[in-house]
This record gives C-alpha cells, sequence and structure tokens, in this order.
C-alpha cells in the first residue's frame, strides 16, 4: 500500500513505538495514488455490499492503552477488512486518525493498525474486523478454474485518467478518473441485484470518500456470458466516475 504520510519514522522499544507521522500537507490535493484509491474502494464495498455467500467470519480485537503505544496487530492473520477502530468512546476516522497495514513490514503476517493519536493509559482499544481465507471483491480477476459456488465475484480497477491543469497559474491539476467494477454471478437475477446494490450505495455516499471527492454511475454493459467461466456464470460490467480530483504540482 502507498504511504499516507509525508514522513513516516517508527523507532520500536518494546511494545511502544515512538512515531513520527506527518499527514500529507492536504488530503484534497494529495497526488493521484491509484493504489490506495482502489484500496479505499474495495474495502468500501466489502463494508457495505452483503455477500451472498456470507464469506467472513466477524471479530472484534480489544486492547488496552498505555498512552504510547499506536501500533495495534490483529490475532487473525486473514483480516480483509476493517469495519472500525474505537478508540476510548470515539469511533476514529480512517486515514485520518488511523490506517491499516494489510501485510505488517515487521512480521510479514498479521496486519497491523496504526492509530495517529496514542490511547491514552488504560483507555480500550476495540477493532472489529473481517477475516477469511477468501473474499469476493478485488482488485484482480478471479481464476477462470473457479466453480460456481465460488461466485459471486466483484473487481475493482481504474481503467483510465484525463488531466488538465487547473486554477490560474496552472498550480493544480485536475483528473477525472474512470472506475470499473465488474460483477460475476451465478444467473441474471443474482447479477443485477449486485449491480443495483452497489450502484445505490454510491450514490448514497458518493461524497464520503478520503482520497477523492465524488464519484458518480456512469455506463453499464449488457449481460455478458463468458464461456470459460462455465454457461452459469454471467458478467456486467460497471463504469463510475471519480470527478473533480485535484492535486499540487
Amino acid at each position: 500500500m502507498g504511504s499516507l504520510y509525508d514522513s513516516e519514522n517508527l523507532t520500536v522499544s518494546g511494545d511502544s513505538i515512538e512515531q513520527d507521522l506527518t499527514l500529507a500537507s492536504s488530503t484534497s490535493f494529495r497526488r493521484v495514488d491509484f493504489n490506495l484509491i482502489k484500496e479505499e474502494l474495495i474495502i468500501y464495498l466489502r463494508n457495505n455490499i452483503s455477500d451472498p455467500q456470507e464469506r467472513g467470519n466477524v471479530k472484534t480485537d480489544v486492547f488496552t492503552g498505555n498512552g504510547s503505544t499506536v501500533k495495534f496487530q490483529l490475532t487473525e492473520s486473514s483480516a480483509k477488512n476493517i469495519q472500525y477502530v474505537k478508540s476510548g468512546d470515539s469511533i476514529l476516522s480512517r486515514y485520518s486518525q488511523y490506517y491499516v497495514d494489510y501485510k505488517d513490514k515487521d512480521t510479514l503476517t498479521n496486519p497491523v493498525i496504526y492509530l495517529l493519536t496514542p490511547p491514552s493509559s488504560g483507555a480500550l482499544v476495540e477493532i472489529k474486523y473481517t477475516y477469511s481465507t477468501s473474499s469476493w471483491i478485488y482488485s484482480d480477476f478471479p481464476r477462470v478454474s473457479l466453480t460456481v459456488d465460488n461466485y459471486p465475484r466483484i473487481r475493482v480497477n481504474i481503467l483510465s485518467m484525463i488531466t488538465e491543469e487547473f486554477g490560474l497559474h496552472a498550480d493544480y491539476n485536475l483528473s477525472d478518473m474512470v472506475v470499473e467494477v465488474i460483477v460475476w454471478a451465478a444467473g441474471s437475477n443474482q447479477l443485477d441485484q449486485i449491480v443495483k446494490d452497489i450502484r445505490d450505495s454510491f450514490i448514497r455516499n458518493k461524497k464520503g470518500f478520503y482520497f477523492f471527492n465524488l464519484i458518480v454511475p456512469s455506463t453499464v454493459s449488457p449481460m455478458l456470458s463468458t464461456p470459460e467461466r462455465g454457461d452459469k456464470i454471467l458478467q456486467r460490467n460497471c463504469d463510475y466516475m471519480i470527478k473533480f480530483k485535484p492535486e499540487e504540482v
């Protein structure tokens, strides 16, 4: 995952970490990072679209703050997405108050939550997440060898971007991106229900993201048959537009 910060210096001392984490100068004008945008979209869909196969287990890890520790390692190595992080009585905001390293660089196994502010001594840190050896929403294509029982599947990817200079002195760029969401499902009813659920969710939350300002529906393809996946698997390609993404030059 790309770094969210201008500087990231972590010095490990026992269970505590001396931190120097500085948020990039402006969220609105952060440079475009396709990996961070895709990750935010994938985690959003995993948290907001119900999986008909009910893949994944929900777990809550609870830690006790000591006034200095900012790194909290999850107990399940197969964590797929964080539902919420609570410090004391407050639900923290993803990216601005905590971020997730899904493959911790120290252990290379269990994901880690980094808080930007250490919880006070005795304060409880509650992390609710989903874990599973399998999931259904990814940034790549599902293997053609999957059986019908492994569907539905969703792929999220950024197809293209158009950038223009913005402002009187061209101090900023303004970009529009095309996000492709491909849905595969066994049968037309299930396929179209998932397509509808995704579209409805993005419409409800079109201005609620961190790494971009606005996402809106664009086009939906005809229903496609994919013979290499078997005659029961159908597909639709749905495009969304990320609009007016500014960045400093």
